[in-house]
């Protein structure tokens, strides 16, 4: 018998925010996390590779955001990227305001930009009585900015230093940092150093292992 189209069961793969409505059974996780993001201007997401971070965040704490608190979600930016083009002194910075430009649209960058100079570009939604809306964004595999570009090692504090300043110049901005946790750069080691360098405290949450 052929699968109905509302099997809630997709597959090897993350839900995504379309798969919204077959998604089910993390309602605590997801509320858990949404009084994190309310309490905290920074939110550390952790769990071993596969237990489902994705899914929670695309199908889950992302669209309630959206469609009950009124945040404007950036899209989730990763440190990956292409190759870099000449003259952009921070990998970690370009490949992110990249990231933002190609998922809200933008002019290419033609030179380096702050994280805070790329938002400041963009004006914060407004909400039904013409207040400023929250404002949310995503750094996706935040573990890549340990991983990749190993030749820029240097240039990893900068980067903590551009994230401080967008806090700073935005109180309506929150973060979440999705992380997987491993053997070389664990989650406590790294929970640990959020303080220090954005000058704030930061909440925390650790997914139990589950399927996708």
């Amino acid at each position: 018998m052929p699968e109905r189209d509302d099997n809630p069961y997709i597959g090897p793969r993350p839900y995504e925010r379309a798969d919204r409505p077959l998604f089910f059974g993390r309602d605590r996780e997801v509320r858990e996390l949404l009084s994190l993001v309310i309490a905290h201007r920074v939110v550390l997401l952790y769990a071993t590779s596969g237990a489902g971070k994705t899914s929670l965040l695309n199908a889950g704490l992302l669209p309630v955001l959206e469609e009950e608190e009124g945040f404007e979600v950036f899209p989730p930016a990763r440190f990956a990227g292409g190759d870099l083009p000449p003259g952009f002194a921070n990998p970690f910075v370009h490949n992110i305001v990249e990231n933002w430009r190609r998922g809200i649209g933008g002019a290419t960058s033609v030179q380096d930009a702050s994280l805070a100079q790329f938002l400041a570009g963009h004006a914060h939604a407004v909400d039904a009585d013409g207040f400023a809306a929250p404002r949310l964004v995503v750094f996706d595999q935040f573990e890549e900015l340990f991983t990749l570009y190993q030749q820029h090692w240097r240039l990893r504090e900068p980067f903590f230093v551009q994230l401080a300043e967008l806090l700073d110049n935005d109180p309506l901005l929150r973060v979440i940092s999705r992380f997987a946790r491993t053997t070389s750069h664990s989650s406590i080691g790294t929970a640990a150093t959020c303080p220090v360098r954005l000058g704030r405290d930061c909440g925390s949450s650790g997914s139990a292992p589950r399927p996708r």
